[in-house]
C-alpha cells in the first residue's frame, strides 16, 4: 500500500487512506479477511458497495469501537479508506490508531509478497 494519508483527532476516532495495486474485488477480499483475522466483528459487507463495517471492543474496559472500511477503484488499483470511531466518550487514549496500523501492516505485506512474486514470474520469462 502506497501514499498513507492520515487524521488522528482528539475526539476518539482515527481515520486513514491509502491506495494499493489490488483490484478492487480482492482488495475487499482481504480486507475483509484482514478484519476478521484481527478479530474483529463484522455486522454488515457489501461487496458492491466496497463498504465493511464491524466493531471491536477494548480489552482493559469492553468499549465498543466503530470501523468502517472504504474501498474504491482508483486508477489501476483501489483506494481504502478506514475509520475507526469510540462509541462512548471523548478520547480513546490511542486505541483507534492502535486497531489501524496491524491493518495496514498485514495489506503491506501482502502487497510486498505479490509484487515479489510477480517480479520473480516476469525474471523466468
Amino acid at each position: 500500500m502506497t501514499a498513507q494519508i492520515s487524521r488522528r483527532c482528539s475526539s476518539g476516532h482515527t481515520a486513514t487512506a491509502r491506495r494499493g495495486a489490488w483490484r478492487p474485488a480482492d482488495a475487499f477480499v482481504r480486507a475483509r479477511d484482514a478484519a476478521k483475522a484481527m478479530g474483529w466483528t463484522i455486522v454488515a459487507e457489501a461487496a458492491a458497495r466496497g463498504r465493511i463495517e464491524a466493531y471491536d471492543r477494548t480489552r482493559c474496559f469492553g468499549f465498543v469501537d466503530d470501523i468502517v472500511v472504504r474501498l474504491r477503484a482508483e486508477g489501476a488499483g483501489t483506494r481504502v479508506d478506514l475509520r475507526s470511531a469510540s462509541r462512548v466518550g471523548i478520547s480513546d487514549l490511542g486505541k483507534n490508531a492502535e486497531r489501524i496500523a496491524p491493518f495496514w501492516r498485514r495489506s503491506a505485506a501482502e502487497e510486498d509478497a505479490l509484487l515479489a512474486k510477480l517480479r520473480t514470474s516476469w525474471r523466468r520469462r
